[in-house]
């Protein structure tokens, strides 16, 4: 899908715009919880080898 018809692409949210928007209608419960994640990790310092715990609910689309 390009970016001209991908009704969930949004330029602030790089990483998010890059997985498929059917799945992500799809797991969707309410908010967008894979921009929900960008925005928080944005002011995170994450580097690699570090382990994130992630103690939601639902589809576990926020788990990725």
């Amino acid at each position: 899908m390009s970016d001209a018809v991908n009704p969930l692409f949004k330029p602030e949210f790089p990483r998010s715009n890059r997985y498929d928007p059917d799945w992500m209608m799809d797991t969707q419960m309410g908010p967008n919880p894979v921009w929900l994640m960008e925005w928080l990790t944005d002011g995170m310092t994450l580097r690699e080898g570090m382990r994130v715990l992630d103690l939601g609910c639902g589809r576990a689309s926020t788990s990725i």
